[in-house]
């Protein structure tokens, strides 16, 4: 169960690396991302006030795992589906940025959706009578 704790502590941690730079300091997320300048970033700090909210969540859920068993799943797909959004727009579109910058973050979801699943699974499989069933 550490090690799952662990893991999703990493990535509230990396959801607020990406969260409070386009929340607080919107031009240079994007100037490092390579991206056009925005006309208006409000859209861009919304998306980093959804990271921040997030990441306080997955601290929530971090520190009681056993409670909030059903999020554990919802926090393992969200780095799954963004990996897979990236990587497929890149195949459909291409980057208009940055191909580093999203590159590095389609490999820094691939490994926390398979390093969350992977220690998510591990935790069901050790304490399969203690954890309550999914609900769905």
């Amino acid at each position: 169960m550490e090690a799952l704790r662990v893991v999703m502590t990493v990535q509230a941690i990396t959801l607020l690396a990406y969260g409070l730079p386009s929340l607080l300091v919107p031009a240079l997320a994007i100037e490092l991302a390579g991206q056009l300048p925005l006309p208006e970033p409000c859209l861009l700090r919304a998306a980093g006030v959804a990271f921040v909210m997030l990441a306080w969540i997955e601290f929530l859920v971090a520190g009681d795992l056993v409670r909030h068993w059903p999020l554990v799943l919802a926090y393992a797909t969200l780095p799954a589906v963004t990996c897979a959004t990236i990587v497929l727009h890149y195949l459909t579109r291409g980057f208009k940025g940055e191909a580093w910058f999203w590159w590095m973050n389609a490999g820094v979801s691939a490994a926390l959706a398979v390093a969350l699943f992977a220690t998510r699974h591990a935790v069901a499989e050790a304490r399969e009578d203690d954890i309550p069933a999914e609900t769905g």
